[in-house]
C-alpha cells in the first residue's frame, strides 16, 4: 500500500509539474502573440489610410465627373456608413474606431485565408 501511495503522490506531481510548465509556455506564447500584433498596428493603420486614400480619391473622382452621385455611392460604398455622413459628403471620410477595428479583423480574415 505504501508503494502505491509514493506512486500516485509521485505520479500527481510530474502532473502538477507539467500542467506549470504548460500554464508557462501559454503565458510566454500570449506575450510573444500581443507583442508582435502591437508591433503590427502602425503597419495596419498605414495599409489602411493608404485604402482609405485610394477609396477617397476614388470617390471623389467618380462624384466630381457626374459618373455617380453621393446617393449612388452610398449603395457601393465599402464604408457605406461614410456615405451617409454629412462631412464624407462635402469633405471626405471620418472613420470611427469601431469601423478601423472592423477592417482590422476583415484584413486579419483574408490575410488567414
Amino acid at each position: 500500500m505504501g508503494a502505491l501511495k509514493a506512486d500516485n503522490k509521485a505520479l500527481r506531481e510530474k502532473m502538477d509539474k507539467v500542467a506549470g510548465d504548460q500554464e508557462t509556455v501559454f503565458a510566454e506564447r500570449s506575450a510573444v502573440a500581443v507583442k508582435a500584433y502591437k508591433t503590427s498596428l502602425p503597419c495596419r493603420k498605414e495599409m489602411l489610410e493608404e485604402i482609405k486614400r485610394a477609396w477617397e480619391g476614388l470617390a471623389s473622382t467618380l462624384i466630381q465627373g457626374g459618373k455617380i452621385t453621393a446617393s449612388e455611392l452610398w449603395e457601393v460604398d465599402p464604408f457605406s456608413c461614410l456615405a451617409a455622413d454629412p462631412t464624407y459628403r462635402d469633405e471626405g471620410f471620418d472613420l470611427t474606431d469601431d469601423l478601423i477595428h472592423q477592417v482590422f479583423d476583415l484584413l486579419d480574415r483574408i490575410s488567414e485565408g
